[in-house]
């Protein structure tokens, strides 16, 4: 009993994780912030997409075409990819896909 006290608030976020993800719906994570390094020169397209929010279905913002770092304020999970990361600079969402720590 005292384990699930002492981690009652992690397995409640990860209820509502799962629960969140078998339907499909976005969750954000906030974390510490962190850079990652964009090459879009290994993207089929030569460009990285900014969105809106975490999905491909949702509207392109901008576009990154040249080698980069930028900083991650928060992840989330969405359409279309593994990870999103949104960009401190609030631009909107990237796929972390493309990104190296």
């Amino acid at each position: 009993m005292s384990w699930y006290l002492a981690n009652k608030t992690k397995i409640a976020s990860a209820i509502v994780a799962g629960i969140q993800q078998g339907f499909g719906l976005n969750y954000a994570v906030v974390t510490k912030p962190y850079m990652v390094k964009v090459e879009p020169e290994s993207i089929p397209d030569k460009a990285l997409n900014i969105r809106e929010w975490p999905s491909t279905n949702a509207p392109i913002t901008g576009q990154i075409r040249e080698a980069m770092s930028l900083t991650i304020v928060e992840e989330a999970s969405g359409k279309g990819a593994k990870r999103w990361g949104k960009l401190k600079s609030g631009a909107g969402w990237i796929a972390l896909d493309f990104c190296s720590k």
